[in-house]
């Protein structure tokens, strides 16, 4: 009996002792792990714009286009519209003001990837814009871009892509967010002209933009006109002959006499009278 509790003590103390080397052990190698590195980057979250969900941040990997003020300026944009359209995501064709036999005469939108304008959702400020009153094609809604005068907006971000997991189905080409302004010191006045040296198509644009401050209130307004005359057909060699057309006053690029004929019969050419 005796016997049996000398070895039940020393199995004990035996247990005791490895427990003890292996506590001593494991602060030994807590001790001797390399502190944390002071250099340790943090990366920077990106930010979709507009969007509220915030784990978007994160998950969301789309490229942003961004339209700022100087390159609207430097190459001439006229309007939203023309800045938007000389973007390489604005590949559909559109009804814009130039096209007088729409529902819709005398709007512009945009259509991105070549879907239909109701496809993309275009933004103020992170803020959805109100539809058109009259439908696109008589089908679609959409927003019309000619609403903002060009010299309030501060850049242009555009989404492209499918935007409907964030944004929902008005976002299936992506996604335009119009950024304006947020002060401005007294008033501007920009007057533009322009033409072509064959003459027609000539332009005009006059803009005022102001700023007025009431105590903790601010305020900024605009206005802008814009005049865009037609290039008709007597004013371009191609289409002055009174025989190509028997109308002279038609707008450039119709030529309508005796097409169904010749579509028939030379494939579409018109023979030089």
């Amino acid at each position: 009996m005796g016997i049996e509790t000398m070895r039940m003590k020393l199995l004990a103390a035996t247990v005791l002792v490895a427990l003890a080397g292996m506590k001593s052990a494991s602060a030994q190698t807590t001790d001797q792990s390399p502190p944390p590195s002071k250099d340790t980057e943090k990366l920077q979250t990106v930010t979709v714009t507009g969007s509220l969900i915030p784990q978007a941040q994160i998950e969301t990997a789309s490229p942003v286009i961004t339209i700022s003020t100087s390159q609207i300026e430097k190459q001439g944009f006229a309007t939203i519209y023309d800045a938007l359209r000389a973007s390489p995501v604005a590949t559909g064709a559109v009804l814009d003001n130039q096209f007088t036999g729409g529902f819709t005469p005398g709007a512009e939108t945009i259509s991105l990837l070549g879907l239909d304008p109701a496809f993309t959702l275009t933004l103020i400020n992170g803020h959805p814009m109100a539809d058109y009153p009259l439908l696109y094609n008589g089908v679609s809604n959409f927003v019309d871009l000619a609403n903002l005068p060009i010299g309030m907006i501060d850049h242009i971000d555009i989404l492209p892509g499918n935007q409907s997991s964030i944004y929902g189905s008005a976002a299936i080409a992506g996604v335009v967010n119009i950024v304006l302004k947020d002060h401005m010191d007294g008033y501007e006045l920009n007057v533009r002209s322009g033409g072509y040296s064959h003459g027609g198509g000539a332009s005009q644009r006059i803009e005022f933009i102001g700023s007025s401050t009431w105590g903790n209130l601010q305020a900024l307004y605009g206005i802008q006109v814009n005049r865009q005359d037609p290039i008709w057909s007597y004013q371009r060699k191609i289409t002055a002959s009174t025989n190509s057309s028997p109308n002279p006053n038609t707008r450039y690029g119709n030529r309508n006499f005796l097409w169904l004929y010749l579509d028939s019969h030379f494939g579409g050419h018109y023979i030089d009278p």
